[in-house]
């Protein structure tokens, strides 16, 4: 029985819910997580920007593909999958792409990942691996099991050991997407030809 304050949903949507979960906790047995972010590839390097629902990735990810043109890619929009391999970490498509259903079946290497806040002003901040792992950990699947956990948490450490984590505090302009490319890719902004 549906009470009258909840709301029903369809009978697919249960069952992806369902698979995702099942997915989620064996994912740490192949040395892989489920984050909850926006993964995009510049010129084949892969960054994720997270934040909590409703912050701001997907505009942010729609500001780089509109001022950088071709040169970046979407990954996912929403769940994609962390892999690492020796002391790289890969960023994977998933199916779970969130309401605009950005996915393509595409791996890259992940070369870091920018936590977007909003702000009245655009600047950005490396911070360090004891400051990004409480933001980070919000942002992965916690499996139930606990060598699962365990084998999620040595991930995070290799994440942390080995990528950049960034702050972006901006509003929605070019001077946002300007301020966290120059950080995330060390090059100089050009904005792409129209």
């Amino acid at each position: 029985e549906v009470s009258d304050n909840s709301e029903a949903v369809s009978r697919d949507y249960a069952e992806s819910v369902c698979i995702y979960r099942e997915i989620a906790e064996l994912l740490p047995d192949f040395d892989r997580t489920v984050f909850h972010g926006a993964a995009i590839t510049y010129r084949d390097k892969g960054f994720i920007f997270t934040a909590p629902s409703g912050t701001g990735k997907s505009t942010h990810i729609k500001l780089w593909r509109r001022y950088l043109g071709k040169s970046v890619d979407i990954v996912n929009g929403d769940k994609p999958i962390l892999r690492a391999l020796g002391d790289d970490v890969f960023v994977d498509s998933s199916p779970w792409s969130g309401k605009e259903g950005w996915s393509k079946n595409r791996s890259a290497k992940l070369h870091g990942i920018c936590v977007i806040k909003r702000g009245s002003e655009n600047k950005i901040y490396k911070i360090s691996g004891g400051e990004a792992l409480p933001i980070l950990i919000k942002q992965i699947y916690r499996p139930k099991n606990p060598l699962a956990f365990a084998k999620t948490l040595e991930l995070m450490d290799k994440i942390l050991k080995n990528l950049p984590v960034y702050i972006l505090e901006c509003d929605m302009s070019e001077e946002a997407v300007k301020t966290s490319f120059e950080a995330l890719t060390n090059e100089e902004y050009e904005k792409a030809p129209v």
